[in-house]
């Protein structure tokens, strides 16, 4: 249960650096950076290896983006906390997080969850796997058995 609790969370992060990165260019793609992705996201839908995550879970979640840390809660509640690592030259942008906190999963502290990001408006993008696979993800989707991630974020206004 608890490696559950902290994967959902891990997607939640996820979605959080999508929906910065989409947050700006009035709906467009727009380019992924440091400044774009600053602020307060709530995630509005997520699925992992290919299954769709309870809506009334996903929302519990935020994800917050400050300078080159991120710290996502679910309900107020610290879930993980860590180090973003943000590469707009790749198409798509680069994502990584190397957790310094994960209560749930201790175990994943120093690991690090590679992923995509993308922003368009308001809306962010974010794929990832999760800290025990290495490999990136190629494209904004799951699959059964991937150890992915794809979580879709809203920035909450100011």
């Amino acid at each position: 249960m608890r490696t559950r609790t902290a994967w959902a969370a891990a997607i939640l992060v996820g979605f959080a650096l999508v929906a910065a990165a989409w947050a700006t260019d009035g709906g467009r793609a727009a380019d992924v950076n440091k400044e774009a992705i600053q602020g307060t996201w709530r995630c509005t839908s997520s699925e992992m290896n290919g299954e769709k995550q309870p809506e009334d879970d996903v929302k519990q979640y935020t994800l917050v983006f400050s300078g080159d840390k991120l710290t996502v809660n679910k309900g107020g509640d610290l879930v993980m906390k860590g180090t973003v690592k943000l590469d707009p030259a790749e198409k798509p942008a680069h994502l990584d997080l190397t957790l310094e906190e994960n209560p749930g999963n201790p175990s994943d502290v120093g690991k690090t969850l590679p992923g995509l990001v993308e922003l368009k408006g308001d809306e962010m993008k974010w794929c990832f796997t999760l800290p025990d696979r290495s490999e990136r993800p190629k494209e904004f989707k799951t699959e059964a058995d991937s150890s992915q991630i794809l979580a879709t974020l809203k920035r909450e206004a100011k």
